[in-house]
């Protein structure tokens, strides 16, 4: 029964030559203090053999325009190819403490063909920030003594 099950399954994969990936480095933004604007940057890959066009956009952002994407937001890739994205944070209003997500950068991969039914591929990369609690914790580095 198991052996059958694997290769049924290895003749579907060889069914789907077309395999649509869409990489983003890094998988999580951590910026340091939420009171600053600040720009940071993320890379896109296209792993594929084909030209593809990414979209970057904000997804649930705690308030509109938070991400800026510098330069146009539609990046076209080659085969093989990678590109970086400048992105810059504009800070909110914080009404929470700690650590907090203010935002998904979503990268989405634009289809070739309009149609009715279509299947594409988007990464969320959530930004995060550690908004410090207001007179009650004390931020301390600390640095080990040289022999």
């Amino acid at each position: 029964m198991v052996p059958r099950f694997f290769f049924l399954f290895f003749c579907l994969l060889l069914l789907f030559p077309s395999v649509s990936a869409l990489i983003i480095g890094p998988a999580r933004v951590d910026l340091g203090s939420p009171m600053e604007e600040q720009e940071f940057t993320t890379t896109v890959y296209n792993d594929l053999e084909d030209e593809i066009v990414v979209e970057v956009s904000e997804k649930y952002p705690l308030e509109e325009g938070i991400f800026e994407v510098i330069g146009e937001n539609k990046i076209y890739l080659g085969p093989l190819e990678s590109k970086e994205v400048r992105v810059t944070y504009h800070p909110p209003d914080f009404e929470q403490f700690g650590e907090v997500q203010v935002g998904l950068l979503r990268f989405y991969q634009v289809p070739y063909i309009n149609a009715q039914v279509g299947a594409t591929v988007a990464v969320n990369i959530p930004v995060y920030v550690t908004n410090p609690y207001p007179e009650k914790f004390l931020s301390l580095s600390v640095t080990p003594p040289e022999p």
